[in-house]
């Protein structure tokens, strides 16, 4: 069985809130928080869930918005074994309650109106990992010294790109790029809300996932990223440095990086044990 190491790190910069938040299983921040970091282990016997959002919205709202995203994800999979739906369906359903709980805080906090947040999410589990988004939060995979990007901006920007409009050159250029067109929060009357598909992967060993908000990836070069994540450093330190690098070159969103490291399954480790102890015999 595959096992893992994650560590999230977040940090204000020079906002006066944080309105980015994250998940690690049952772990996520509450809303009034500054710089968090926290790590976790385990096997993927049991369920990983891993989640960043990054709220928007004044007068407090913006952390408000991405902490009933994560509370509302948290939830849905507080007891599992009592569903007999799919991680996919489960991570669809976790959204869907997401999206009303923040527009159940809207109706009911007039003075929020318009708040939102953006959502990454991934289930580890077994050898597979399934995972869905909205906004511009990312997840990466690097694999095997490549990185690859899992998901998918939904902004103006990409929606441009994606038409045949506009090269991605042109499209970074555009005063209207980095606007959201799909979040949690979004009114049902100007478009109609949708969950994105959940996509599933089999995982390796020596994966390495990046769920981050855009406070990493609107800074960070894809080639900065890559070299960051190659560095052999420990998911904590990786996380750290990730953050430290967007907001060394100028970044002035909250910051947020969690970086979940799969381990050997059992038989593997034994195996690179052994070999160590013949080395050492040596």
């Amino acid at each position: 069985m595959y096992c893992y190491n994650c560590a999230v790190v977040s940090k204000t910069n020079k906002r006066k809130n944080n309105e980015d938040n994250f998940l690690i299983n049952s772990v996520f921040a509450p809303p009034d928080h500054g710089d968090q970091m926290h790590e976790a282990e385990g096997n993927l016997s049991e369920r990983l869930i891993a989640a960043v959002a990054d709220g928007m919205g004044g007068e407090e709202a913006g952390e408000v918005a991405s902490f009933t995203a994560m509370e509302a994800l948290n939830k849905q999979f507080e007891d599992v074994s009592r569903s007999s739906d799919t991680d996919s369906k489960l991570l669809c359903n976790a959204i869907e309650k997401a999206q009303e709980g923040i527009r159940g805080h809207i109706d009911s906090e007039p003075n929020h109106l318009g708040m939102g947040s953006t959502i990454v999410a991934a289930v580890f589990f077994g050898n597979k990992v399934y995972y869905t988004g909205m906004g511009d939060s990312r997840i990466y995979l690097m694999r095997r010294g490549k990185l690859t990007l899992l998901t998918k901006d939904h902004t103006e920007g990409q929606m441009l790109i994606d038409s045949g409009i506009m090269s991605k050159e042109m499209a970074d250029k555009h005063p209207g790029s980095n606007r959201l067109t799909r979040f949690l929060g979004m009114y049902a009357e100007d478009m109609l809300f949708e969950v994105p598909p959940c996509c599933d992967l089999r995982i390796r060993e020596g994966d390495t996932f990046l769920l981050c908000s855009d406070g990493v990836s609107a800074v960070l070069a894809h080639n900065e990223l890559s070299e960051l994540l190659l560095k052999e450093n420990g998911v904590k330190s990786t996380a750290e440095k990730i953050v430290d690098a967007a907001l060394k070159k100028g970044g002035t969103d909250n910051t947020t990086a969690l970086v979940i490291r799969i381990g050997a399954r059992g038989n593997s480790l034994l195996k690179r044990l052994c070999m160590g102890m013949r080395r050492l015999g040596r």
